[in-house]
């Protein structure tokens, strides 16, 4: 059989025991309960109880708060020193989200790697997932580790580690012959960089491409996942190994997976690995438990590496696209903008030729409190 490739990451650590103080934690719950909560509680939709991860948040509260909060800004700096000694110099904090999970709430139910962490070529990115509170989820998300999963792995339908794979194992949660499973790459591209130009017309340009390209990934993921349950295996591999290029969809052979997750206490980190596939746990929960987290996606940034190629859509993309502090202008390294003194959070407003093309679908931002302190 063959062995799954190998990569900078192999080497990263699963879990970091300690790396907040009771303090830390408390803090960013308080931020979370004055930001996230009370928008949530003033939201007219409350998605059923649903919280999806929210990208930026901890980035907006810095630099809209109206007094800066000094204490966040030394533990974003901990962090950071003790990233460096840990895995090395030049890594920086691309962005954040909070997790939540609780009964009905799934923050990323699909298997996934995080396409942000193609936009530069390098493959030693990884997230850092911080467990902040839970009742009875003494635990971090679901990870298919590349030890327990060498078949899936060394598969090249994956397409790694040259594009970021989504995985659909059918509804029966199992890749194997009666349930066939299929990988969706996804894409990323040149042609998004229009968004970063400060030029109606090519931010119109890119709304175009942003509608079309959505939509014709979004009828082929659909179409693909009907097959899934409609067709035998053997006709569902055939079909997709003929047309699923044009998708950009791959059949996987059968093959069991064994998805993993690691027990944390509250103030550890778990490291989420760039090339590996990871996921909300799936198991059934009691009313009343909750697990609540916060990430930080970190990214290693040099004039070696800058900035290549642009996620097509996704919500982190979308915000970057419509707040001009978070333009990633093209050939350029990552910014350091989480230990930047003054970030603009402020919303491009579209002008005559975007608001003549509309938003791009998903583009809508959520709402955001800044409290007083």
């Amino acid at each position: 059989m063959a062995r799954p490739y190998s990569s900078p990451c192999d080497k990263q650590p699963r879990v970091l025991k300690g790396w907040l103080s009771e303090a830390d934690v408390a803090h960013f719950k308080h931020i979370y309960r004055t930001t996230v909560e009370e928008a949530l509680a003033n939201r007219k939709d409350r998605m059923d109880g649903n919280r999806p991860i929210q990208y930026y948040d901890l980035l907006k509260y810095m630099h809209t708060c109206r007094v800066r909060d000094a204490r966040l800004k030394d533990i974003i700096e901990k962090i950071h020193h003790r990233v460096e000694e840990e895995f090395g110099p030049g890594f920086v904090i691309v962005h954040d989200f909070w997790s939540y999970r609780a009964p009905g709430s799934f923050p990323a139910p699909i298997m996934h790697t995080d396409p942000a962490f193609w936009m530069t070529g390098r493959h030693d990115g990884f997230n850092l997932w911080f467990l902040l509170d839970h009742r009875d989820m003494a635990y971090g998300i679901d990870v298919l580790t590349k030890e327990d999963n060498e078949e899936l792995y060394a598969c090249s339908a994956l397409g790694l580690p040259h594009a970021p794979p989504f995985l659909f194992a059918g509804s029966k949660g199992k890749a194997g012959g009666e349930c066939p499973a299929f990988v969706h790459r996804i894409p990323l591209r040149m042609w998004p960089m229009l968004f970063e130009w400060q030029n109606d017309l090519a931010q119109a340009l890119g709304t175009l491409c942003c509608i079309f390209s959505t939509w014709w990934l979004q009828k082929a993921v659909s179409l693909s996942k009907r097959l899934q349950d409609a067709l035998p295996a053997w006709a569902f591999r055939g079909l997709l190994g003929i047309f699923g290029w044009l998708g950009s969809i791959y059949p996987l052979p059968p093959l069991t997976l064994k998805p993993r997750h690691f027990e944390l206490q509250v103030g550890d980190a778990q490291v989420i690995r760039q090339d590996e596939l990871h996921a909300s746990d799936q198991e059934p929960l009691r009313e009343g438990q909750f697990r609540l987290a916060i990430g930080f996606k970190f990214m290693k940034s040099s004039e070696s590496s800058p900035v290549t190629r642009y996620l097509v859509n996704g919500p982190s993309a979308t915000l970057r696209r419509h707040i001009r502090g978070l333009k990633l202008p093209p050939n350029r390294p990552l910014p350091d903008i989480y230990r930047m003194d003054e970030v603009d959070m402020a919303q491009d407003k579209p002008g005559p030729f975007s608001r003549a093309v509309g938003v791009p679908m998903g583009a809508k931002l959520g709402r955001f409190i800044a409290p007083e302190k």
